[in-house]
């Protein structure tokens, strides 16, 4: 193998075809920010033909090409890498290129789901197609936007690809929402947000997606870039309209839950338990004929996180017994088993040793080392 499969398996990682020279420096950037390490912006325009040499890339420069594909070297990427597709493969991405009829296509989107998982469980075969992935308009909304990889935002594979889908979607919402799920993963991991990047605005907010509503409130919440009263009465207009547009055939408030999720990371309790309240919630109560199964399950344990926040320990004992994290949804698991064994441990003051042992497991598998109730 030479250096052509190295080429190739680059431009997938950077998720575009390097046509031009000056795609080097972000490549260059890229790759610095990825492994630490410098390939300089001439190496990289040699190594890719728009600058003349007799001469072979170096050792080292291989070296960190091969680093930021994932490998632990050059050899090693020799030794591993496959460019041979399956006919699993081609069967998985000849879902994403069928056409969509209607959007409330349900078997689709269950398929689309399925697919999902299986890439979820294996981010490798994510990262061998991100291209196709990154670039297929189907792909971009039922893969990265249904879907979002909530566990895997630590991940360097799901970062290069949520980035990949915003650099090749190249839209205003796209941007915001790569970034702002970027800034979740590092408040999850470290506590805090030191920098918002500008691409995250609450411009013309009323016009975007509730999904994306609710992701740009609560950067601002965890940057604490703006006073709390402003962001709760912005928060508060939204709910307030989101319920009024909600269908029956579809009637789970996703900007209420997502919101008073952002707002309990931030210990904003009070806020929050009003917000799911007026979602019109009721413990164990269906809202309506959702398309997928573990977003309700998961807003008893908001609701039991917001009683124990405000004080009302006996009735977050009470509330907590009735919550089943095996219907947790995929995406976001083990997100959400974290907080379910550190309430369990606020408000029983124990742990089996197995427990304890697993919530450091997950810990450890998503760097969400700042995750609390």
């Amino acid at each position: 193998m030479d250096s052509k499969d190295l080429k190739t398996r680059v431009q997938e990682v950077f998720g575009l075809p390097i046509k031009l020279g000056n795609n080097c420096k972000d490549l260059h950037n890229a790759i610095f920010e990825q492994t630490g390490e410098t390939v300089s912006f001439n190496t990289l325009r040699r190594f890719f033909g728009f600058l003349y040499t007799n001469s072979n890339p170096s050792q080292r420069t291989l070296n960190t090409l091969a680093k930021y594909c994932g490998y632990n070297h050059f050899d090693d990427f020799t030794k591993h890498y496959q460019t041979s597709t399956t006919v699993f493969d081609n069967f998985l991405l000849n879902i994403y290129r069928i056409e969509l009829r209607t959007p409330e296509d349900l078997n689709y989107h269950l398929v689309c789901r399925n697919i999902a998982e299986l890439l979820f469980q294996d981010l490798n075969l994510l990262d061998k197609h991100l291209i196709f992935f990154s670039t297929s308009k189907v792909a971009q909304v039922f893969l990265f936007e249904k879907f979002p990889f909530i566990d895997h935002l630590n991940n360097p594979i799901y970062k290069r690809a949520i980035k990949a889908y915003a650099f090749t979607k190249n839209t205003e919402e796209a941007f915001i929402y790569s970034e702002t799920l970027l800034s979740l993963g590092k408040y999850l991991k470290n506590g805090s947000i030191v920098k918002v990047s500008p691409k995250i605005t609450d411009k013309d907010i009323f016009r975007h997606h509730p999904f994306l509503q609710a992701r740009i409130l609560g950067t601002f919440l965890m940057a604490d870039k703006k006073e709390i009263s402003v962001l709760l009465e912005k928060v508060n207009q939204l709910a307030t309209l989101q319920m009024k547009l909600l269908e029956e055939n579809n009637r789970f408030p996703f900007f209420n839950y997502m919101m008073a999720d952002y707002l309990i990371l931030c210990k904003q309790y009070s806020a929050a338990l009003s917000l799911i309240k007026s979602a019109n919630y009721e413990r164990n109560l269906d809202l309506g004929k959702m398309k997928e199964k573990g977003y309700y399950e998961t807003f008893d344990l908001l609701y039991c996180s917001c009683l124990y926040g405000i004080g009302e320990i006996e009735l977050a004992k009470v509330a907590f017994n009735d919550i089943d994290l095996s219907t947790f949804h995929f995406i976001f698991k083990s997100y959400f088993k974290i907080r379910f064994f550190n309430l369990k441990k606020s408000l029983f003051n124990h742990l089996s040793k197995q427990e304890e042992d697993e919530l450091v497991t997950l810990k450890n598998q998503t760097q969400f080392f700042a995750l609390n109730n």
